[in-house]
């Protein structure tokens, strides 16, 4: 909670998902998910209130790509 977010395809051929994070004014380090890649730009979705159902308080962030 209280972060930005940030989801990239890497620019090389091997169309790993990498993502950072932006708390204050200080993005994270780029880091590689260890097993999703994508053949396109992926999206972040993020829902809260009743959509994101009483299990998930501040809200859900959902990650979409295509793999």
């Amino acid at each position: 909670m209280g972060k930005l977010h940030c989801l990239i395809r890497a620019a090389d051929k091997s169309e790993e998902l990498r993502w950072s994070a932006l708390t204050g004014t200080t993005w994270s380090p780029f880091v590689k998910h260890p097993t999703a890649t994508t053949a396109d730009s992926p999206a972040l979705a993020f829902t809260q209130g009743d959509l994101a159902g009483p299990d998930a308080p501040y809200g859900r962030l959902y990650c979409v790509f295509r793999g």
